[in-house]
């Protein structure tokens, strides 16, 4: 059987010590534990015998960290995200289209858990962008260019019953529903429609990106440069919110 073994909450981790523990294990170097390190978004390793997921756990809880091991089919799946381009959203229902223009209305007590990440853009080393426009067959003038957004947010949300996955970004969702409230920064609408989720979705669970958009403090939201890294991080808050007790949390899982 394969194990994993994952954190219980959001912890930093001291690389080098953990990295040895890693490393402990049979078939994996000093160099694979430090690259597990680097890249964990709350899920620290896979595909473990149940002897080597225990003995790492045991290791970790000597450093202080607080981690769980289980069985890899047991863990809580994280649906694929359907991204939505429009909606309608009032107190009363949650209305929104995807990109089939099909239209899906569900109540705001199926939401269970929303939040908010950043996507932005890899930040690519001048020295390899100077050679990329030397290589360029084709002049463009860059007085002319119109300027790309360097980030944009995305706020995604789960339901329940059934268990599905919504996810909007915030460059190129239809923000029409607004109405007089509309304005010119998609940034700025994007904030007006968190704070419509914040206040129809009362029962729901937020995160800390979440939480930091709704004050505007956008620096504190977390930051991926792919949507499999967001996937990543979704697919371990659905895991720890499946360990908790309320009511909310037993009748979505």
């Amino acid at each position: 059987m394969s194990y994993c073994v994952y954190l219980k909450r959001k912890q930093a981790l001291p690389a080098e010590p953990v990295a040895r523990l890693i490393s402990e294990i049979s078939g994996l170097s000093l160099a694979d534990g430090q690259q597990m390190v680097r890249r964990c978004r709350g899920f620290l390793i896979e595909h473990l015998e149940a002897g080597s997921a225990l003995q790492l756990v045991d290791g970790l809880k000597r450093l202080g960290i607080e981690a769980e091991c289980r069985q890899i089919r047991e863990l809580v799946s994280n649906p694929r995200a359907i991204t939505i381009r429009s909606g309608q959203f009032t107190p009363q229902t949650c209305t929104v289209q995807d990109w089939k223009s099909q239209n899906e209305t569900m109540s705001w007590e199926d939401v269970f858990f929303i939040s908010v990440t950043c996507l932005k853009e890899l930040e690519v080393p001048e020295s390899v962008r100077k050679k990329m426009k030397q290589d360029s067959s084709a002049e463009i003038d860059e007085t002319r260019r119109e300027p790309r957004e360097k980030k944009a947010y995305l706020l995604d949300f789960f339901t329940g019953e059934p268990r599905s996955h919504y996810r909007i970004q915030s460059s190129e969702f239809r923000y029409d529903y607004l109405g007089e409230r509309l304005q010119g920064s998609s940034v700025a609408n994007f904030s007006s429609m968190l704070h419509d989720f914040d206040g129809f979705a009362s029962s729901a669970r937020r995160d800390e990106g979440f939480k930091a958009a709704l004050e505007q403090k956008w620096d504190e939201i977390p930051a991926f440069t792919a949507l499999y890294e967001v996937d990543e991080h979704h697919r371990w808050i659905l895991q720890t919110l499946s360990q908790s007790r309320s009511s909310v949390h037993r009748r979505s899982f």
